[in-house]
Order: structure tokens, then sequence, then C-alpha cells
């Protein structure tokens, strides 16, 4: 790895190695997913140069991991980064399957002698083991690479992957062999079928890893709402919506607005509607709303910030994100969200969020700001947030002028 110019793991990488490890179930989101397979592949390859974790398996052939990715193309880029780090290494043996490999058993039971890992689409696993002709009874790692793409486009052949998976575990917990069990997933980003998946495959909630806020916002349940409203009525419609909150809920929420002029401005309306709130821009205004902040403990509470102002206060334990000014980018959305992390949820009920609000999100969206919202939108409606119809619409018809843009695109240019 350092002959190839990787010298140390950044923070994310470090989280994933340390899961993969230690053995335990990982779920790992980050954007470049598809482009990164050193989230995985060096703690993995540790497991497997050490033969006596697998002792206790039966004999005979099979791999002891498989990692499972979308398509042919990416499955040769796994391949070939993993025969790039065996380099220095011996006793690790790793077959791309295809679906030339045939299905003649003879001739695959001698391309599974002395295999370790398995490289391969998920079709063309799913097709030589319902043919029974790969065998999984020493299974022990089991990565689904880009596993939102799995999902999304080949969620029969998952059935029958997860389903031959989690017979080979039973039936070796059955009967008392106890190896390695450990289910990899890495995707682009969470979505409600990846949930579903989590749960199944692993038995306890696994190691999660986020590369940005707004992924982990999602799978902490933040209730992402887009409100459309006119540009000059958006004060009103703020009123209103802090107005009608649950009195005996406590909320603490932040309120984004543009710049320090919109949020003194907005402050002032706010407080004029006897709607008292902290403004939070200069250290003097930040350092006294901060002590009021942390000092109201069963008493609702509203700030306004800006972006800039925000990351200076460094607040993680808002309830609600008011987003006055539409986000300019994933970049800053993701920053916002990140002041609700200390109430995000988890798949294993916290009993100290009982009594509290949910955490959630407001996007104000008015007619100015929905050109540049499509992008954004677009992911959460990925994501399984619900939009209101006029933005679906939107949404639809921004891809279908990006679909014919692409038609006229010629599929090669000069250099």
């Amino acid at each position: 790895m350092i002959r190839n110019g990787f010298l140390k793991p950044n923070d994310f990488l470090a989280q994933c190695w340390t899961a993969v490890l230690a053995g335990i179930d990982l779920l790992a989101v980050s954007a470049n997913c598809s482009n990164d397979t050193s989230s995985f592949l060096p703690p993995l390859l540790t497991w497997l140069v050490n033969p006596a974790a697998y002792a206790a398996l039966p004999g005979g052939n099979g791999p002891l991991a498989a990692v499972v990715c979308a398509g042919w193309a990416t499955a040769s880029r796994v391949h070939s980064q993993l025969l790039l780090l065996l380099e220095s290494l011996s006793g690790v043996r790793v077959l791309l399957l295809s679906l030339a490999t045939g299905r003649n058993p003879e001739q695959l039971a001698l391309l599974f002698e002395g295999v370790e890992v398995v490289v391969c689409s998920v079709d063309v696993l799913e097709d030589l083991s319902r043919c029974g002709h790969v065998p999984l009874s020493r299974l022990c790692h089991l990565v689904f690479f880009e596993a939102c793409n799995l999902l999304a486009r080949l969620p029969q052949q998952m059935e029958m992957v997860v389903s031959s998976f989690e017979r080979v575990v039973s039936l070796r917990e059955a009967r008392g062999v106890h190896a390695p069990h450990q289910c990899i997933l890495l995707a682009q980003q969470w979505t409600p079928a990846l949930a579903d998946l989590t749960k199944r495959l692993c038995v306890h909630e696994p190691y999660m890893v986020f590369a940005d806020w707004l992924q982990a916002a999602l799978y902490g349940g933040v209730s992402l709402d887009v409100h459309i409203c006119h540009e000059e009525k958006r004060s009103e419609e703020l009123r209103q919506f802090i107005t009608s909150q649950d009195q005996q809920v406590q909320i603490n929420g932040l309120i984004f607005a543009n710049d320090n002029l919109q949020a003194r401005q907005l402050h002032e309306e706010l407080c004029s509607f006897d709607l008292p709130c902290l403004l939070a821009l200069e250290p003097e205004e930040q350092q006294q709303a901060q002590l009021q902040w942390a000092s109201e403990h069963n008493s609702s509470m509203i700030m306004i910030v800006t972006d800039d102002s925000s990351l200076r206060l460094d607040v993680s334990n808002a309830t609600m994100v008011i987003h006055y000014t539409f986000p300019d980018s994933f970049n800053v959305l993701s920053q916002r969200l990140a002041c609700l992390r200390d109430n995000f949820d988890s798949m294993i009920p916290r009993n100290d969020r009982i009594g509290k609000a949910k955490p959630s999100s407001l996007l104000l969206l008015s007619e100015e700001c929905m050109a540049k919202a499509v992008g954004l939108l677009s992911h959460l409606v990925l994501a399984g947030i619900t939009l209101p119809n006029s933005l679906q619409q939107l949404i639809s018809a921004g891809s279908a002028t990006h679909s014919e843009d692409r038609k006229h695109r010629p599929l090669c240019t000069n250099a």
C-alpha cells in the first residue's frame, strides 16, 4: 500500500478498519463508495491470512469471503485491487467468477479448490448458488459492494443470496460451530431498502460509519420536510410553524438565515410577535446564547444563526433545524443537520429519547430556489423522503430535460 502512495487511512477508513478487524458487522455509507475498496479490503485480508481464525469450520473447499458487486466491471476492478494487495502476501487465493465460468460441477470444484475469496456480480452468485455449484458452507465474511445499486437493480437475486447466507449461518449455529460471521455493507447513500437489509443480516446493530452528516441524519430518523411558500410570506410561514408546535414537547430549534442582516431582521420580527428567540452571530452574542441554551433544560428554545456562526457554536443537541434560506450545497445541508446529532435515533430504541421531540428539519422553499433545489431534492426522494406533488413534478421535468440533453451529446469528443 505504501508503494502505491497509501500512507495512512483517513478518519472514515480508520473507523471502517476498526470494525472489520474486530469481526463485527459494518455498514459504511459514502458518496465515494463505488470508487474506493480500501474501506474493507486491507482489514479483510488481515483476517484471511490467519488460518487459526477458521479452525472450527468443516473441511473441504469453499470461500471464506465473498465480495458481491452490482456488475462485472465493478467485480473485475475489485479483483484487480485484491491482486495488487496480495503481491506481498501469500496463502490467500482469489477467484473472479463470471457467467463464462460455466456450470460444469467438476470444473467448478477444481476452480474453488483452495480459494479463500470469491469476487463476482450478484446475478452470477445467485445463478451458481441456485444450481448448487458454489460451496458456501465455509463462508464467514459476506461483502455487498455498492449495496444500494444491488438492492435497486437486482432485488430478486439479492434475496436469493441473502437467503443462502442465512441458511449457512443457521446450520452452523445449530451444529455449535464457532467461526467468524460478518456482514459488510458498503453503500453510496442510506435508503429504506438498505435499512431492511441491515436489520435482516445483522443480529445486533452494526458498526455505522457515515462520511457525511446528511446520510447519518437519514439513518438517524430525522424528519426532512419541505414546505413551498412565496418569498414575501416566508417569515409569516415560519411564525405559523413555530406557534403550531406542541407546547408540551421541549423543542430546541435552530433557524438558519442567509447572512447577519437577514438574521437580525428575522430576530426582530419574531420578537415583535412575542416569539422570543436567541441571536448568535457575533462572539459576545454567541457566548450569551450558549449559556442560555445550556441552562434551559426543561423549556423550548429557538436560536437564529448563519452557517458561519453555527460552526463557531458547535451545537449538537438541537431537536429541530429550520432552513429559512435554502442550503447552497449538500455539504451545507449536511453541516446544518449535524446540529441534531445528539438526538439521532438508531435501530435499537434509545431510552433517553422517550418523551422528546423527534429530530426534524424543515426546508422553506420559495419559487426563486426551486431550480437549484432539484439535485438536492432528487437525492432526498431516493432516500425515501416524501415531497409535495408540485416538487415531484419539478424533479420529473428536470430528469426528463437531463435525459433529453444526453441524447444529443456525442459519445466521443475530440481531445
